[in-house]
């Protein structure tokens, strides 16, 4: 895509700290690793706002479970069907647009309305943790507890079903920064610390890099992805009755 950014902030801050090391500095430090400190910088993330969304019903459904109860008596029988099962969400996030520490993202993004209407069990958020692109697994758990009566001679199939559905969103963030960034250099042979540098992000994070400047002056940005899910949102329990064949020869 034509907007697709991811800025590494940690180059932004190295690069920035580099410029201001003058000539002897440059000739004693260990420029290729100094050392980061971000304690000192706050990171705010905005609501997660839906751009385009779509959530459609998939055809087939998820049959978690079945079982035969076969009555071979001569009197109506009860059987307890009584099971636990569990279906799996499937969720893939790709940024398309963000920021990240030396290829590392951290971010929560809201999950839709659409979805946590339909099932109070799934997650209400989505994480990044690495990368630019993420799927992972959600379980979901149905259950079923009740009586089946099953006549005599015939046998009923049970079956625990899911119906599921699946979601495609486009979403984005404004993720504000405030704060300072700390930064150590050590000395190339004995490794004892030479200089240390610490400066406010407004000086770091400028438009120059892809960032805005908020109402109040700080440096923000506003990230974009795509959302994708696949997950259960109704149970089923399908009972079928049939003859048991042994009776079944006998009826003919």
């Amino acid at each position: 895509m034509a907007d697709e950014l991811h800025v590494d902030i940690s180059k932004l801050a190295k690069d920035y700290f580099d410029s201001l090391l003058d000539a002897e500095q440059k000739r004693l430090a260990d420029r290729k690793h100094p050392v980061l400190n971000w304690s000192n910088m706050i990171v705010t993330f905005g609501p997660t706002r839906y751009t385009k969304k779509k959530m459609e019903p998939n055809e087939d459904v998820n049959i978690l479970f079945s079982a035969n109860f076969e009555n071979t008596s001569m009197k109506a029988k009860k059987f307890m069907l009584k099971t636990e099962r569990e279906s799996l969400s499937i969720n893939e996030i790709a940024m398309t647009k963000t920021y990240t520490y030396s290829g590392d993202i951290e971010l929560n993004i809201e999950v839709p309305e659409e979805l946590a209407k339909v099932n109070a069990t799934f997650n209400s958020e989505l994480k990044t943790e690495k990368g630019k692109r993420i799927m992972y697994e959600e379980r979901l758990m149905w259950g079923v507890d009740t009586n089946i009566v099953v006549q005599p001679g015939f046998t009923v199939r049970a079956e625990l079903a899911v119906k599921e559905a699946s979601f495609n969103g486009e979403f984005e963030m404004n993720v504000t920064f405030d704060g300072e960034i700390f930064i150590s250099y050590v000395h190339k042979k004995d490794k004892e610390v030479l200089e240390t540098f610490h400066e406010c992000v407004t000086k770091i994070f400028t438009p120059c890099s892809g960032f805005t400047i908020d109402s109040n002056g700080k440096p923000m940005l506003t990230v974009k992805g795509h959302c994708k899910s696949r997950f259960g949102i109704e149970q089923i329990i399908n009972l079928t009755e049939f003859m048991t064949p042994l009776f079944q020869a006998f009826d003919d």
